[in-house]
């Protein structure tokens, strides 16, 4: 039987750039280091708050239908 070479996955930032074996052995020093770092960071998820102050709380609640009807425009 024949053997098939296995083509390697290339890897790629947002970016573009390509990441090699280098990139990511620099990446797991400076994480693994004590210095701060400073290229990662969190993404916030999901929809921006309706102020655009941080966190818009989501209530919810039952309310009789009489007092429903009243309350749509």
């Amino acid at each position: 039987m024949a053997k098939v070479k296995k083509e390697e996955e290339e890897f790629r930032t947002r970016s573009g750039e390509l990441i090699t074996d280098e990139v990511a052995e620099k990446w797991a020093d400076e994480i693994e280091s004590d210095r701060e770092v400073r290229w990662a960071r969190r993404l916030p998820v999901g929809r921006p708050s309706l102020n655009g102050n941080g966190i818009s709380p989501r209530v919810s609640f039952r309310i009789p239908a009489e007092l429903y009807e009243e309350v749509q425009v």
